[in-house]
């Protein structure tokens, strides 16, 4: 069922989170999650590092798909694929571009870039819709330990990005925060998933620490 932006409960000015599939030069797929900000009914805003895989993909063939998913575990292991005990994501074709969709995520918006700035590391990559699809919801309960999950994959990416920046303090800041969302993990949700993934994401981050 084709639908609208503001069909999906977008708002304009708020940055949602997603992931992103796009094409690699070997026109394999590739996602990883990245924000998206919806600025009118016609125009998103992506804003990767330039140094993402996902930035080059997109820089390169000017287009990509927006996978909007409710599980938080697709984004730790879109993030961190080699420390996801198995790949349990799959893609499938879009409907109007080549680059393809994650297989099963609860909506899909397909489009074209329309124009990149360059912005120190960040950029701001300006897309157009060509396709929106709503797929098949279903009702899911909630639990906190998704959105513990969401939050420390995210400042996990930032504290690789402040160990190169020699902000060795700003670093153990951002891991303490994901020691937090581990104990409440290990208490809601012991011996899942979720506490599994928040194991290893401590692990990685003590790494990257201790290497300074």
């Amino acid at each position: 069922m084709k639908t609208t932006l503001e069909a999906l409960g977008l708002k304009p000015m708020i940055i949602y989170e997603s992931i992103i599939s796009t094409l690699k030069p070997d026109k394999t797929p590739h996602a990883a999650p990245i924000g998206f900000t919806l600025l009118d009914d016609q125009t998103i805003r992506l804003r990767p590092y330039k140094k993402t895989i996902t930035y080059k993909n997109l820089k390169r063939n000017m287009q990509g798909v927006i996978n909007i998913v409710s599980d938080a575990y697709l984004f730790f292991e879109t993030t961190f694929p080699k420390h996801a005990s198995e790949k349990s994501y799959s893609f499938e074709p879009a409907v109007k571009i080549l680059t393809p969709r994650l297989a099963g995520a609860d909506a899909y918006i397909e489009f074209e870039v329309s124009s990149i700035k360059e912005i120190n590391e960040l950029c701001e990559v300006y897309c157009l819709p060509v396709n929106t699809v709503v797929g098949c919801l279903r009702p899911r309960a909630i639990t906190r330990a998704e959105t513990a999950l969401l939050e420390a994959t995210i400042h996990t990416t930032r504290i690789k990005v402040f160990v190169k920046m020699g902000d060795i303090q700003k670093a153990k800041e951002l891991l303490q925060r994901i020691l937090y969302y581990k104990a409440l993990v290990d208490r809601v949700a012991p011996e899942s998933r979720y506490a599994s993934a928040l194991d290893k994401l401590v692990k990685y981050s003590e790494e990257l620490l201790n290497r300074y």
